[in-house]
């Protein structure tokens, strides 16, 4: 017996499926929808991501030669390094002034100020199984702006009292790097003795008259043995703001999460029906 039914050809179903694709009106439709999606992004990325101003006269090479010339001068070790830099940011201060204090134009305006740098070249000195190592800091336009140098709990050295370490860490500090530490008041002082006898003073200071709000200015001075081992620039961030920027970086990483997985499953339910449909 035959039958009636007429079975529609296999390219038809298929081709039914994707003649949208074939249309004029979807392209004329993508093309507006990608233009305006351009012009969006070019009208308030600015706002989003601001752009920073800065005096960028050292490169990666000019750093490395650089630090290469004062580890000679002050005999940092350790002794046949390696080298790797990098250019960074105090992210953090940067989201205290953006976020407490008036948005990026405070914080090119801090920049512009030159009180202190947020942007840094870093320059490492390193050798592999060694601890000594030194790190050394320069600004986007090339001046040295500090150092941290590491040495074994197992090195020998002197062990100073703490008048003769801190006439050392003065005198290397406004000499050695033009520090005008007038301007400073000693606020802590430390010292811990090492394994080898060797003693290190620790010597903190802070900006007089001269603050972010409640973030303070500071530099950190290290006398290891008879020898300045670290003059280290940074900004004392309010515990209040550090604490208050973990718990919304923590919320908003949890709604990431969750919002993620919800895209997840919505794609692949998405693509189950779409599948079945087809």
């Amino acid at each position: 017996m035959e039958s009636n039914i007429n079975l529609l050809p296999k390219h038809h179903l298929s081709s039914s499926n994707s003649t949208l694709f074939y249309r004029p009106i979807f392209w004329i439709l993508f093309v507006l929808i990608s233009i305006e999606g351009f012009l969006i992004t070019f009208r308030y990325y600015p706002m989003v991501f601001p752009p920073v101003e800065l005096d960028f006269k050292m490169n990666r090479e000019e750093a490395l030669k650089s630090a290469d010339t004062l580890a000679k001068k002050y005999n940092w070790g350790p002794k046949s390094y390696r080298q790797a830099a990098s250019f960074g940011l105090d992210s953090e201060f940067q989201n205290f002034v953006e976020l407490e204090l008036g948005g990026s134009s405070a914080f090119q305006q801090l920049i512009d100020d030159g009180v202190y740098s947020p942007y840094l070249w870093s320059v490492r000195h390193f050798k592999e199984n060694q601890l000594n190592e030194t790190t050394i800091y320069f600004t986007p336009s090339g001046e040295p702006y500090g150092f941290v140098e590491t040495l074994s709990e197992n090195k020998a050295g002197s062990s100073l009292d703490l008048n003769e370490a801190l006439v050392i860490a003065e005198t290397e500090a406004m000499n050695s790097w033009n520090f005008d530490l007038s301007k400073f008041k000693m606020i802590e002082k430390s010292l811990e003795t090492r394994p080898s006898g060797r003693t290190d003073h620790i010597f903190i200071y802070e900006r007089k008259y001269k603050k972010i709000d409640e973030a303070k200015f500071r530099v950190r001075l290290q006398v290891s043995g008879n020898k300045l081992t670290e003059l280290y620039q940074y900004i004392k961030i309010p515990d209040w703001f550090s604490n208050q920027y973990e718990n919304k970086r923590s919320a908003n990483n949890s709604f990431g999460s969750i919002g993620f997985m919800a895209l997840r499953l919505v794609g692949w339910f998405g693509g189950w029906v779409i599948g079945l449909c087809f």
